[in-house]
């Protein structure tokens, strides 16, 4: 499973690309500095060695530190990823 790759700064919104090796369904999800929860902003089964990309609107965050936590059947990738207004 690949880190998901994105902007380290954000304004409007944040992109993440990721590939795994073996089709599998994936899930990323948008987490607070505390741990809590967000947003799950995809969940879907994704094909072997394509690399996928997922946008992510986070004109609804207050500026500040987030993560974006890339989870498969490998484990979970997690990138940090800050929002300023």
């Amino acid at each position: 499973m690949s880190d998901p790759l994105a902007k380290t700064r954000a304004e409007t919104s944040a992109t993440f690309e990721f590939s795994v090796p073996t089709t599998e369904v994936v899930s990323v999800s948008i987490v607070g500095i505390n741990g809590q929860l967000i947003e799950t902003i995809a969940n879907r089964q994704v094909s072997a060695d394509q690399t996928y990309s997922v946008t992510y609107d986070v004109s609804e965050l207050q500026s500040g530190i987030y993560f974006v936590h890339l989870t498969s059947s490998e484990g979970t990738v997690k990138k940090k990823f800050v929002v300023l207004k």
